[in-house]
């Protein structure tokens, strides 16, 4: 049974209310992340000296920041993707084998870190283009 032109004009409006809500969603997802990593970088920049990198690799080198403070600044930094904290990334990983749930009050989480090195040396993200102006 051939489709008729109503049927055909319900179905592209669909698609197109469908792909819409995609966008959306995506955006919002993206504001969520960039707000995320800004606010660590405001927290950071605060605290320490340097700019957003700088003072995100302060923080986790810190003796007085908590181990939650440095597994979001481990984000933090694999999230803008910038090549100055792969030392600091390398040195953390430890391939030591931590069992699920993860506990980053208690200590650092090699996924986190493994997956910060990923992010930078891959050289691809979705978001690092939204943290040039940090």
């Amino acid at each position: 049974m051939p489709t008729t032109r109503s049927a055909r004009k319900k179905i592209l409006t669909g698609l197109i209310v469908a792909c819409a809500m995609i966008a959306l969603l995506f955006a919002v997802t993206m504001y969520q992340i960039f707000s995320s990593v800004r606010g660590l970088c405001m927290a950071a920049t605060a605290g320490h000296a340097g700019d957003s990198v700088e003072a995100l690799i302060a923080l986790v080198e810190s003796d007085s920041a908590s181990f939650r403070e440095k597994n979001q600044a481990i984000w933090a930094l694999g999230q803008i993707g910038d090549d100055r904290a792969l030392p600091l990334l390398k040195r953390l990983d430890t391939d030591e084998v931590q069992s699920k749930p993860y506990n980053a009050d208690a200590y650092i989480v090699q996924y986190s870190v493994e997956k910060a090195i990923h992010h930078i040396e891959s050289r691809f993200s979705l978001t690092r283009w939204m943290y040039r102006w940090l």
